[in-house]
C-alpha cells in the first residue's frame, strides 16, 4: 500500500457513458421511429420543444460539427419518457 494508506489503483478501466449517450441508446433500442421519439420527447416541453436539428444533435457522436450537449435535466427528461415507451 502507498505510504498514505489509499489501496493501490486497480488496472481496470471504468467506462463512463456521456449524458448523450445514453438517450441515443434508449431510442435506437426503443420501436418507434426516432421521429416518433422526439414528438413523445416534446411532450410537456411546450415552448421548450427541441426541434429535429437539435434532437439529431442531442444524438449524434461528439466528435461531429452537430453534436450539442445534452444536461442532466433533459437527460431525465429522455429517461422518463423513454420508459413510458418501453412500458
Amino acid at each position: 500500500m502507498p505510504a498514505n494508506n489509499a489501496p493501490a489503483a486497480s488496472h481496470t478501466t471504468m467506462t463512463q457513458i456521456s449524458n448523450n449517450e445514453r438517450p441515443g441508446a434508449r431510442v435506437s433500442s426503443s420501436s418507434p421511429a426516432p421521429e416518433v421519439a422526439l414528438t413523445i420527447f416534446n411532450r410537456s416541453l411546450g415552448a421548450n420543444a427541441c426541434t429535429s436539428s437539435v434532437w439529431a444533435g442531442y444524438l449524434c457522436e461528439l466528435d461531429t460539427p452537430h453534436y450539442i450537449e445534452l444536461d442532466a435535466q433533459l437527460l431525465s427528461h429522455v429517461e422518463t419518457k423513454s420508459a413510458a415507451i418501453a412500458s
